[in-house]
């Protein structure tokens, strides 16, 4: 990779793909609870919700979004890779040749893990960076239709169940 020096081309297709359907694997993963939580001020124990997860498809982060995906439309060989290390490096060698290799053979890899960091931690996090993007205007999350489904937000469907075989 030379400075100024073009190393792949993403058709805007699979930059959508990519974008939209890489964390597609948190689909049911989370679900919600109570617990009883000391409320300081009253000094009286209080329910308080919070999450749960129940991963019903253990295989992974990237490689379950790839899989999930692949079960209702195809993807290139340069998505399903980007999609499929888009966590990146962790510490395990056979992960990390495996994830450098792909970042060599389609450099969408790294654009995709780096655009999911930035946004994780600049746009996402709960740190002063947050104030940065503040004026950028965002439309309602997915959790606060699930939240109060009375507002006439999004319908939210069960998916049907993964195929045999997949």
């Amino acid at each position: 990779m030379a400075t100024g020096k073009v190393v792949d081309t993403i058709s805007d297709e699979s930059v959508i793909m990519m974008a939209l359907l890489h964390d597609i694997c948190k689909t049911h993963f989370y679900g919600t609870s109570t617990r009883n939580v000391k409320n300081d001020a009253t000094g009286k124990w209080e329910k308080v919700p919070f999450y749960t997860v129940n991963d019903m498809m253990p295989l992974g982060h990237g490689p379950k979004s790839a899989m999930i995906i692949k079960q209702y439309t195809t993807l290139t060989s340069q998505e399903m890779y980007a999609i499929w290390h888009h966590m990146g490096m962790n510490g395990n060698y056979e992960n990390d040749n495996a994830v450098g290799k792909s970042i060599e053979m389609y450099p969408a890899v790294l654009a995709l893990q780096t655009a999911d960091m930035m946004a994780s931690r600049f746009m996402e996090g709960e740190k002063e960076n947050l104030e940065l993007f503040a004026d950028v205007p965002a439309s309602a999350s997915a959790g606060e239709w699930a939240d109060n489904p009375a507002t006439g937000g999004p319908v939210f469907e069960e998916a049907p169940p993964l195929s045999e075989g997949a």
